[in-house]
């Protein structure tokens, strides 16, 4: 079961590597264009 939530994580950093870096930066110019 463990090998089925790590299966999930690691594709979609391949779909969507910028994901992760888009919600960081996404808040900060929320933020700053506030």
């Amino acid at each position: 079961m463990a090998k089925v939530e790590i299966a999930p994580l690691r594709p979609w950093d391949d779909f969507f590597p910028g994901a992760d870096r888009f919600a960081k930066p996404d808040f900060s110019d929320l933020v700053k264009m506030e």
